[in-house]
């Protein structure tokens, strides 16, 4: 493939990542700040929790399902994921820095690593237990036991209520790690490209589309370049 057709090709790739991918992300990152609107983002407001955060916070995560298969495609077009389980060895795998990779919110002086800690422990019969993202946990209890109950005597008895992990926390960390996820497909993506770069000759620097700027987000974005 000659340089120009890599270049279009490119665009190409990033314009449809942009549409199919990264503006369904900003528009959850509005519908965020509009929360502000009822309570203050900040660390002292962790725990608040509201019916407005727990369709965010499934919302997010939902928006985590279908990026996070895509990057595992982007690591190896052959493999086959279909749960958190899989992402995480899946990331474990290609991308362990995943785990130290820190975001910034500058606005509210905020910073988070939404990915820390994910792995698997051994428990005592030999059995191995996922260790997933804390915001996951909170959305996973929140989607299929939201309340949990039983019936005796003729009435229900409520044994569990998880309304309160639609909190802040939880979702601003669920956002936070869908942010990365995005980035790190996106670089991936101009890291293919820019290995295809280095078989063509061309006498100018080019560089990507700088369409994906305007998060409220705050890491270090890979510019492509052509060599």
């Amino acid at each position: 493939m000659i340089y120009k057709e890599l270049i279009e090709k490119q665009q190409e790739q990033e314009i449809a990542f942009y549409h199919e991918f990264w503006k369904h992300y900003i528009e959850l990152e509005k519908l965020f700040l509009e929360t502000e609107k009822y309570v203050a983002i900040s660390n002292k407001n962790k725990n608040t929790y509201s019916i407005q955060y727990n369709i965010l916070l499934q919302a997010i995560c939902s928006e985590v399902d279908v990026v996070i298969k895509r990057l595992c495609f982007e690591f190896n077009s052959s493999i086959k994921v279909k749960d958190m389980s899989d992402y995480i060895n899946c990331l474990l795998t290609y991308e362990p820095n995943i785990k130290t990779q820190e975001v910034k919110l500058n606005l509210y002086n905020m910073k988070f690593t939404p990915w820390e800690n994910i792995g698997y422990y051994t428990n005592k019969d030999g059995t191995k237990k996922l260790i997933a993202p804390y915001w996951w946990d909170g959305y996973i209890k929140i989607k299929h036991r939201r309340i949990t109950f039983s019936k005796g005597d003729n009435e229900f008895k409520i044994l569990e209520r998880n309304i309160q992990q639609a909190n802040q926390k939880n979702v601003i960390g669920a956002l936070a790690g869908l942010f990365v996820l995005e980035i790190e497909c996106l670089n991936k993506m101009r890291d293919r490209f820019r290995k295809l770069f280095l078989t063509t000759e061309h006498p100018t620097t080019e560089t990507g589309l700088d369409m994906f700027n305007n998060s409220i987000f705050q890491q270090d974005l890979n510019i492509f370049e052509g060599f």
